[in-house]
């Protein structure tokens, strides 16, 4: 990663301008990671133009300049992600992880936008190389060993797992970095030849960041582990760390909500509260139920509110009535 650029001005510009350029910043940061090279290339501009630009020390038509930048929005930062503080915290420890080369978890309740996040991080983040895989329930250290070798689109044929983890280490280098989805599987096996273990000397021989996914429990179960020195080594690894406890927040909910319905009114809000209020699919069978409705109230006329009630039926995960006066 090169260096991000210093005394970024954006006084001069206009409002509009300058939300593009912090949107473009925004992606220099987390999808380019300040490869000059690559932030160049992207938008067909010489690097220095780019900085005294950032800089607010324009040179050139400035309209030209700010369309570029614009482009360069739309083809990094295009996501179907809901911005939110959580997911931002995600992509801040998957930023991070790669920019210093160190482990990081991630760390929140079903529904909670973990693995669409590091997915669409990922997708979006080209530079990074990131390799993500999800381990099935009961995941062992040759079950990883295969989905991270198919992942990297590396076949061994017949090789007995000594030379499959070999060839594993010979394909990795700090160029990579690894994302295992569903890593609390992983939590459950102690012994010393754990995938986890694999997945700490991965990032001590090769040098490639790694990151775990997982749910609050299995995160406390590794903390609390019965091998205390072995995951003390393990988690003294682990710099960058995003643990989601708590219940939704309505800085979280209303991005979504704008996002699908424009101005929810108050009756909404309610029924989404008494609906999370219940753990009912989190915050995945929210947005479903969201999306479906926009697709009723469009199709069939409904308010939104009687839409999503629809949906929410459709899906049984209708919200209980009984405690909204409002509806």
């Amino acid at each position: 990663m090169s260096e991000p650029v210093s005394n970024i001005d954006l006084g001069q510009y206009s409002a509009e301008q300058r939300k593009t350029m912090e949107q473009a910043i925004e992606v220099m940061t987390t999808n380019l990671l300040w490869d000059h090279d690559a932030i160049s290339s992207a938008m067909g501009r010489a690097w220095t133009t780019v900085a005294r630009f950032l800089q607010g020390k324009p040179q050139g038509d400035i309209g030209e300049v700010i369309a570029d930048f614009a482009r360069l929005v739309a083809r990094y930062g295009a996501t179907t992600l809901v911005r939110t503080p959580i997911v931002d915290d995600y992509e801040r420890v998957l930023a991070n992880c790669r920019h210093d080369g160190r482990m990081g978890a991630i760390v929140a309740r079903n529904g909670r936008g973990k693995s669409t996040t590091v997915r669409d991080w990922a997708r979006r983040t080209p530079r990074a190389r990131a390799v993500v895989v999800q381990c099935p329930s009961q995941c062992t250290r040759g079950d990883l060993v295969s989905l991270l070798l198919a992942a990297l689109d590396v076949t061994v044929e017949g090789a007995k797992q000594p030379d499959r983890e070999r060839a594993l280490r010979e394909h990795l280098t700090a160029r990579h970095m690894l994302i295992v989805d569903e890593a609390g599987y992983l939590v459950s096996d102690r012994r010393k030849t754990s995938p986890l273990r694999m997945l700490q000397d991965l990032h001590d021989l090769c040098g490639c960041p790694v990151v775990l996914v997982m749910r609050p429990a299995e995160w406390d179960a590794l903390v609390a582990g019965r091998t205390v020195y072995e995951d003390e080594q393990l988690l003294g690894r682990i710099l960058h760390r995003s643990i989601v406890r708590f219940s939704y927040k309505s800085a979280e909910i209303e991005p979504i909500l704008r996002r699908f319905c424009g101005d929810p009114s108050k009756s909404l809000r309610a029924a989404v509260r008494d609906q999370l209020s219940r753990q009912v699919g989190g915050l995945r069978a929210l947005c479903a139920d969201l999306s479906l409705a926009a697709d009723f109230a469009r199709r069939d006329g409904f308010s939104f509110d009687e839409a999503f009630l629809a949906a929410a039926s459709a899906r049984e995960t209708a919200p209980t009535l009984a405690k909204l006066d409002d509806f």
